[in-house]
């Protein structure tokens, strides 16, 4: 059985740091979920973002817990002055369970300035 997370932003009003840190938070959002899901009745955790799995819910609601930086932050940089990057924030995250490690592909653009306003 597979899961699928859909994650959609307004960005408009959004800064580019503040973009960066949801990236990355999504993309450990859901590499945690996707790493959890095994079959059901074999998991005694669960990720409850998915109300597919939730028969029932009583005298209790879901809100966000605090997340932790990583220390390897920043998983993703810009070394010259001229690579801003706005990710598009379709992260794709899996654990390969082979090589042990998690995996995670993006797709960057570079947005020059000179060309703002121009219409294609």
């Amino acid at each position: 059985m597979q899961k699928y997370i859909r994650l959609v932003l307004v960005t408009k009003s959004l800064n580019l740091i503040k973009m960066k840190k949801i990236f990355l938070q999504g993309c450990l959002l859901a590499a945690i979920f996707l790493s959890s899901c095994t079959n059901i009745q074999d998991r005694t955790k669960y990720l409850l973002l998915d109300n597919s799995i939730i028969d029932r819910v009583d005298g209790c609601q879901l809100v966000v817990g605090t997340v932790t930086k990583s220390p390897h932050n920043p998983l993703f940089g810009e070394d010259k002055p001229w690579e801003q990057r706005y990710d598009n924030f379709y992260g794709n995250v899996i654990y390969d369970k082979k090589e042990k490690v998690y995996k995670c592909w993006y797709s960057p653009f570079i947005v020059d300035e000179t060309s703002l306003g121009l219409t294609f």
